[in-house]
């Protein structure tokens, strides 16, 4: 009777070494998993950080074509004033010249008498 309880014992011992050792299988498992899980989750982060980094880098492009743009449209509104300028020039000047040979053409005669 001592032999067959001390072999009952024996085997609930196996069957509890059993059960450690599957549940140890399945502790294993899980960090297993978890530690995928925490890798996927850093490369997401990592996909994100440089998707906003990307998105970034955008927004700075647009804002120097918007300077570039600004600039150019600064110099041809400059453009444009030293024509309007330059054009008020030459209409003064022709307004000169017409009042210079008006007076040259009155005066011609009077010099003849």
């Amino acid at each position: 009777m001592y032999d067959t309880v001390v072999s009952m014992y024996g085997t609930v011992v196996s069957i509890y070494d059993t059960v450690v050792s599957m549940y140890d299988t399945v502790v294993s498992m899980y960090d297993t998993v978890v530690s995928r899980n925490e890798t996927v989750v850093s490369l997401y982060d990592t996909v994100v950080s440089m998707y906003d980094a990307g998105v970034s880098m955008y927004d700075a492009v647009v804002r120097m074509y918007d300077a570039v743009v600004s600039m150019y449209d600064t110099v041809i509104s400059m453009y444009d004033t030293v024509v309007s300028r330059y054009e008020t020039v030459v209409r003064r000047y022709e307004t000169v010249v017409s009042r210079y040979d008006t007076v040259v053409s009155i005066r011609t005669p009077l010099l003849v008498l």
